[in-house]
């Protein structure tokens, strides 16, 4: 037995439910790089320069790595639609083992910056601050490519909101650790 056609209203309803936490959440990941410019906006032109170079480099390694992590949704929704739980399962275990396998090469390409970046032609006086916030960009390589897994997971599932709370609580931190690494607080000195 098949059931009843939703009504516009409804099916607009139960779209609406999935689709703004999913917004949010992606607002949510844009809002990192652009606080990480405004912060460091206020440090002058050349670390301003820097750290979008090394942020374009981050990004686009990064993007790509959870670009196959979102290959992953039909697993998850196709078990959790089935009700199969050891489904469910196998597909987070798979999952998270892809993103720590994705997280080496991502990992090892953050720390390739500096060269690829003067490949790249980018100005000299650039280059060594890029690298350094690719650097320590490259720390945060397998968590979030776990994260990546989870969300997909969780998101296969029709759990949205919890994604994206997570990622608008990451913001928070992301100040905070702007804070206390660009402008010399906790006795780091400033990025200049």
């Amino acid at each position: 037995m098949t059931a009843a056609p939703l009504s516009r209203r409804a099916e607009f309803s139960a779209l609406w439910t999935l689709a703004w936490p999913a917004v949010l959440g992606q607002l949510g990941w844009m809002a990192m790089g652009v606080t990480d410019v405004l912060m460091v906006g206020e440090l002058g032109e050349l670390p301003l320069a820097a750290v979008t170079v090394g942020h374009i480099w981050s990004f686009g390694v990064t993007i790509f790595a959870m670009g196959v992590m979102n290959g992953l949704d039909p697993f998850f929704a196709q078990s959790h639609g089935a009700k199969d739980s050891q489904a469910q399962g196998h597909a987070l275990a798979r999952s998270i083992l892809l993103a720590a396998l994705l997280s080496i090469p991502a990992t090892l390409l953050h720390y390739a910056a500096g060269p690829m970046l003067e490949i790249l032609g980018q100005p000299a006086e650039v280059i060594d601050t890029a690298a350094t916030y690719c650097e320590a960009m490259a720390l945060g390589c397998p968590p979030i490519m776990v994260f990546s897994a989870l969300r997909q997971f969780l998101q296969g599932g029709g759990w949205m909101r919890q994604p994206m709370i997570a990622v608008w609580i990451a913001n928070v931190a992301n100040v905070g650790l702007n804070a206390l690494l660009m402008y010399g607080l906790w006795g780091f000195p400033r990025m200049e």
